[in-house]
């Protein structure tokens, strides 16, 4: 659970609380750790666009961070408040460049959750808001980097269309600890902020409806100032 507050010198932060049920299960309880791990990676680090790690506790499993004031992707996608070509392309490149720069880093750190729900838009207040908005990444609950140790916990089922199939596989050929498994993201989460829809599980994106769906979703949209946009972001994802 998350939870506004307020800190003794009248900043606004969130606490993200582990529920007693994960607590108890070592396996979330070294994911919660490593999530806590990676925040501070990142942050001694300089990279942008990530939640800022302030204090973390276990005992209670807590973590402090700075309180993120705006929508979700989700949310804003929702209620039709990202409508323009110029603040989708916006929201993508931003993206592409904080996952980016994750991974970059010497820690190579893996998000590996990637999907609207947990990419904000700070300050974006209102339909298509052109002013002083950013991207910023949440939640590194299931996120890997270099020397981390521990099994890897599988996505909920609910997210499954957002996560790649060897989260949820086991693969000789393909490995949960790879920048593939945010490139899926990725391209799920572009799919959701161009068309509007959640993307199907994988095995419907085997078929022949999922690039009919990306044809009229995506690739029809029309885009006024590069016209092939569309059809690059559609082929992209």
């Amino acid at each position: 659970n998350v939870y506004e507050a307020v800190s003794p010198d009248g900043e606004r932060v969130a606490i993200k609380v582990l529920l007693e049920s994960i607590r108890d299960d070592r396996t979330m309880l070294e994911s919660f750790r490593r999530g806590v791990h990676a925040m501070r990676l990142l942050a001694e680090r300089n990279v942008d666009g990530i939640v800022c790690y302030k204090q973390s506790w276990e005992l209670p499993a807590c973590t402090v961070m700075n309180y993120i004031d705006g929508y979700s992707l989700e949310e804003a996608v929702e209620a039709k408040f990202v409508r323009t070509w110029d603040t989708k392309f916006r929201i993508s490149t931003q993206l592409v460049s904080i996952l980016q720069s994750a991974h970059s880093i010497p820690e190579h750190v893996l998000h590996r959750d990637v999907r609207p729900a947990n990419v904000m838009l700070q300050s974006f207040h209102s339909p298509d808001d052109e002013g002083d908005w950013n991207v910023v990444v949440l939640d590194f609950d299931l996120c890997w980097h270099k020397g981390a140790t521990g099994n890897s916990v599988n996505p909920d089922s609910i997210t499954i269309a957002y996560h790649a199939p060897e989260q949820f596989q086991l693969s000789e050929k393909a490995s949960r600890r790879s920048a593939l498994v945010d490139s899926f993201g990725i391209g799920m989460t572009l799919f959701f902020l161009m068309s509007g829809h959640h993307p199907q599980p994988y095995s419907v994106q085997n078929d022949e409806t999922w690039n009919q769906d990306l044809k009229w979703k995506v690739a029809k949209l029309p885009c006024l100032f590069w016209k092939s946009l569309p059809v690059r972001l559609s082929r992209l994802i």
